[in-house]
């Protein structure tokens, strides 16, 4: 019997090749004597071609190493400091070697060398998504009231000071109580208003006075992630009949009840940072906290016979209800911050003499010098519990860094532009060239000592706003465990805020856009949720946890109107 094949192929296996080209994506040096450094190069694995890669070779100015088939990076030790090498990788497989990689000029000492597009873990940045359609307007035109601040309450996710673990101690029935109850956030408007001057955000973008019994006038609030905020009186006031007058309180964002945290001071001083504004000039928050719960905040005291004419500025901590002075008299604080076991790093400058000064407080309360001719231009504790400090004067600009466990400067620079030598990173490494200043010039233009705000993922890595708001423009940059830039749309950044392992980004891009995105600092992967398609300057935003929303308030650029949205949290 005979048998026929209709429309039959044969198939045959491509054949095997060597393996493509090899691209080297980042190399880092890290001093091992004074005069050697180990040298770690990553590498982007090239085609296998129909045979596993065997090994990627590393070489230069003949030293090397060898990555083992699927791995990513290698190392060469002992390399001669201040040397520059050309680097080189190139792969192999069982038919045999691929085509050697394009060179990497790279000058071996403390520092690195980053491929353009690739992260800080030396991959591809994926792809950049838009999602704009989830944006929504819930109020809008001339009848809805501007804020000049905004932020969301009951606030357990989002990045800010420690959680207070203690609480104050409890008063009689308070004849003020706070409108917390459907509530998502709380705003301050942009002019004069009726009523108390604090404002209660609904889900719906509306609007109500924030007292919700009694009469008080409030100047400002910080709401913290301990299921509290506090509130700063335009005056002195009592909480209760009878009670002591109070200018600082604690409001729990459940019951709306306040308890009084100082009734000794006539105000509280909210305008901290290089330009003495809180949030984005790299100021930290005016009130904070040690591991026990204890609060940490500058005041101004009312005057007295024993205080100056117009009273004085002081930094206080209140344990359980029990106020003392750290800082008493003929200081001007720029920025402070608190430690877990109660240390205090402090800037500002003495009155009489106008020294500035960074120093420190330990926990019993005995004063030293860190820096007693420079105060620092920022103050801020990374991800690694140590705190980053910068400086930006003739003698010295950078980034140092206060070590914990020795209680005292690192002896090198974090950051310099100056001395290579002495120093774990240098800017050089990334503003190399014209092109380095016009890609980053928050982070360029003052060799890293300026900061608009920093937030820590976990003790693994900790990213910053570079720069100063309306200065040039602001970087988001690494800065810990190793300095980089990271790619965004959003080139100069307005507003920050980190949920989780994201970054919620408002600002403009290189084509003077107003967009607002999420940066994924896992993935890496950028969100667009606003966009010229429906282009709005977001003047003040936050996100809210109850619905994962980000509710947002801003200038539509479509028909110049001020509006109140929200977008969808991805």
């Amino acid at each position: 019997m005979a048998f026929t094949s209709v429309g039959a192929t044969t198939v045959s296996a491509a054949k095997a090749k060597a393996p493509g080209r090899a691209i080297i994506v980042r190399i880092i040096s890290t001093k091992q004597t004074r005069s050697l450094s180990k040298v770690t190069i990553t590498v982007e694995l090239p085609p296998a071609n129909g045979s596993p890669i065997i090994e990627t070779v590393v070489s230069g100015n003949g030293r090397k190493c060898v990555i083992k088939k699927n791995a990513r990076s290698c190392t060469v030790y002992r390399v001669e400091s201040n040397v520059g090498f050309p680097w080189r990788a190139q792969s192999r497989n069982k038919v045999g070697k691929g085509p050697v990689s394009s060179r990497v000029d790279f000058m071996v000492r403390n520092g690195r060398w980053l491929r353009s597009g690739y992260t800080p873990k030396g991959l591809k940045y994926p792809a950049r998504v838009v999602n704009t359609a989830s944006s929504r307007v819930l109020q809008q035109g001339s009848g809805v009231q501007k804020w000049s601040k905004f932020q969301a309450i009951r606030q357990s996710g989002i990045t800010a000071a420690s959680v207070r673990i203690a609480s104050l101690p409890q008063t009689n029935p308070p004849t003020i109580t706070f409108r917390t109850s459907g509530v998502i956030g709380l705003a301050l408007p942009t002019s004069n208003s009726t009523g108390s001057g604090l404002l209660a955000v609904n889900r719906d973008g509306t609007v109500i006075d924030a007292v919700q019994s009694g009469t008080a006038s409030i100047r400002d609030f910080y709401s913290a992630p301990n299921n509290k905020f506090y509130v700063v009186f335009s005056s002195a006031r009592p909480l209760y009949t009878g009670g002591p007058n109070c200018v600082l309180a604690e409001v729990d964002a459940d019951s709306g009840n306040p308890v009084c945290v100082d009734s000794q001071i006539s105000s509280v001083t909210t305008m901290l940072g290089m330009n003495g504004f809180y949030g984005m000039s790299g100021g930290n928050s005016p009130i904070q906290f040690d591991n026990a719960g204890n609060i940490y905040y500058v005041g101004f005291v009312t005057p007295s016979a024993n205080t100056p004419i117009g009273g004085m500025v002081t930094l206080r901590k209140n344990v359980n209800g029990t106020v003392s002075n750290l800082i008493s008299d003929n200081v001007t604080i720029r920025d402070f911050v608190v430690l877990g076991d109660g240390t205090v790093i402090l800037s500002g400058t003495t009155t009489s003499t106008q020294t500035s000064w960074v120093r420190k407080i330990s926990p019993s309360g005995s004063l030293s010098n860190l820096s007693a001719t420079n105060p620092s231009t920022f103050l801020k504790k990374f991800a690694d519990g140590n705190v980053y400090l910068g400086f930006n004067n003739s003698s010295s600009t950078g980034v140092r860094r206060y070590l914990t466990s020795t209680g005292a400067l690192d002896s090198k620079w974090w950051i310099s532009g100056f001395d290579f030598i002495n120093s774990h990173f240098q800017t050089a490494s990334v503003c190399n060239g014209s092109s380095g200043y016009q890609k980053y010039p928050g982070y360029c233009g003052s060799q890293g000592s300026f900061l608009s705000t920093s937030f820590n993922i976990g003790n693994s890595s900790t990213v910053v706003v570079a720069g100063l708001r309306g200065q040039n423009g602001t970087t988001l940059m690494q800065y810990y465990p190793t300095v980089e830039p990271l790619s965004t749309s959003i080139k100069n950044v307005t507003l920050a805020q980190m949920v989780g392992n994201k970054l919620i980004l408002a600002g403009s891009t290189d084509d003077n856009v107003n967009s607002l995105v999420v940066f994924d600092l896992a993935t890496y992967q950028e969100t667009v949720l606003v966009d010229a398609s429906n282009e709005v300057e977001v003047y003040n935003m936050s996100y809210i946890a109850a619905t994962n929303k980000i509710m947002f308030n801003g200038l539509r650029f479509s028909d110049n109107t001020f509006v109140v949205g929200e977008v969808d949290m991805p």
